[in-house]
């Protein structure tokens, strides 16, 4: 699945900066809680601080939908890669000598554990999540960046930005850390400033991550989770999979979850919208032949069968 991220602040910075010197660099990519990034990234990728507006390559660019198309040095610079120099590798998508597109292997050929991953940059603005209760006002914002990812495991990924001085003296060195829980759907983005003796408390930047690139929004991992909950009420989540008859003697199934039935109580009130009045439950139920049918009903205190169809009463999948 691709997403859109944000260097939170880093491209405004950079774009105007003409004496400090960065070293933007991938720090921890681990998927399913397994670090992925391999002996090879960390001795091959270079550590250069370099002064962005010289070495990054900021393009005023255009998008045709699937890919760059046209990209040049003039006018209001809206595209960037900050790691593709010291990252030593080659990117797909590659437009008028501008690295633009997706990571396609390091120089060495040797792996790097990113494969497949992406961390390209075909958009060049996107729309970011700048209302309190979620979704954009229509605000979007330049130096996005991709990575593909699997939502069916966990996802992490640190960014680790240093700035300093044309003198080398040390300004800040910024953690920005990229999660994604692969149960409950939920997405996280906080930076923080580890260069002090006392580093300074994260901040919460989520709205600028795990975006869609498109519409509005963060991406839809199927799960219906938003990246922070906001207004929307407490969300739980259920699953039941009604098994086939068990063939061994013994079985760890249970008869609450035996062909029928199962029930997932909700607590809801009619006049008090808050997040603790309210419960949210989603359930996934699996066929054990194509022609079964499969009839859900939403009870009101325990009497009132209303037919789950469509989406009158949630989200139907």
């Amino acid at each position: 699945m691709k997403a859109y991220f944000y260097i939170k602040d880093i491209f405004q910075e950079t774009v105007i900066n003409n004496t400090d010197q960065y070293l933007c660099k991938i720090n921890s990519v681990k998927v399913g809680g397994v670090e992925k990034l391999t002996a090879n990234y960390f001795s091959e990728t270079t550590n250069n601080f370099e002064v962005p507006i010289n070495t990054w390559e900021f393009s005023d660019c255009t998008d045709n939908g699937t890919s760059i198309d046209v990209c040049g040095l003039s006018g209001v610079s809206d595209s960037w890669n900050p790691f593709f120099s010291n990252l030593n590798a080659s990117f797909d998508n590659v437009v008028n000598t501008k690295n633009r597109g997706g990571f396609l292997q390091s120089n060495s050929t040797n792996l790097y554990g990113i494969e497949g991953m992406g961390f390209g940059f075909d958009k060049i603005a996107v729309p970011i999540n700048d209302l309190p209760s979620g979704g954009s006002s229509g605000a979007s914002g330049s130096g996005a960046f991709f990575v593909d990812f699997d939502k069916t495991q966990n996802f992490e990924f640190i960014i680790r930005v240093q700035k300093q001085t044309s003198l080398a003296v040390a300004i800040n060195d910024t953690r920005h850390l990229y999660t994604y829980n692969a149960t409950t759907g939920t997405f996280s983005y906080t930076y923080q400033d580890v260069l002090p003796a006392v580093p300074g408390t994260p901040i919460n930047a989520t709205p600028f991550a795990f975006l869609s690139g498109g519409n509005a929004g963060w991406i839809n991992t199927g799960i219906g989770s938003t990246g922070t909950l906001g207004n929307n009420p407490i969300v739980t989540q259920s699953i039941c999979l009604v098994p086939t008859t068990p063939q061994q003697p013994t079985s760890i199934v249970t008869e609450a979850l035996d062909e029928c039935c199962y029930k997932s109580p909700v607590l809801a009130s009619l006049t008090d919208p808050s997040e603790w009045q309210n419960d949210i439950n989603s359930f996934l139920f699996k066929r054990n032949f194509s022609s079964e049918t499969i009839t859900l009903t939403l009870q009101k205190n325990g009497v009132t069968d209303l037919p789950i169809i469509n989406n009158d009463y949630g989200i139907y999948y």
